[in-house]
């Protein structure tokens, strides 16, 4: 039985220190950084395509940091979740504590998990599986919805597609 496709993802940090301390528990979690960052605009641009020469990017799963460059983690969340395609990206956002003032605000912004530092690898192991479980169980139900046959009510069974 082959191995399960590694989960990637794109790191968004407040700075290149940080990052690669997460780089090396994403890698231990099994996941692939294949995009790392500081910038929330940047990361935007580059999902949407809108960066020179890029085409759009989606990984399994974004990991921010609550703290970017340029903005908080909470305002790069509420931004994707203002994009029909972004909108159900998953977001993991990293707080610094478990601050629950901080949780409460971190998911109002639309941040589709939390995890407060210092966390475990088998614990953002955990989430990761978890996060990218629910988007592909999404996609089946989408592709159900759209291709499963219909009962229109004569008895006669309609083809899924309108």
């Amino acid at each position: 039985m082959a191995a399960p496709r590694p989960i990637s993802v794109m790191l968004l940090s407040r700075s290149e220190r940080l990052a690669s301390v997460d780089k090396r528990t994403l890698r231990e979690a099994g996941a692939i950084t294949r995009w790392s960052m500081t910038s929330g605009v940047e990361a935007a641009r580059l999902l949407e395509g809108l960066a020179s020469g890029s085409r759009p990017e989606t990984p399994d799963v974004i990991v921010c940091h609550q703290e970017l460059d340029d903005m908080d983690g909470e305002q790069f969340c509420a931004m994707l979740r203002l994009h029909p395609r972004l909108v159900s990206q998953p977001v993991l956002l990293l707080l610094a504590n478990d601050d629950e003032a901080q949780q409460m605000a971190a998911l109002g912004c639309g941040a589709s998990a939390l995890l407060s530092r210092p966390y475990s690898v088998e614990t953002l192991r955990r989430q990761l599986l978890s996060l990218t479980a629910v988007d592909a169980a999404a996609d089946d139900l989408v592709i159900k919805m759209l291709f499963q046959p219909r009962n229109n009510g004569s008895g006669v069974k309609a083809p899924g597609i309108r």
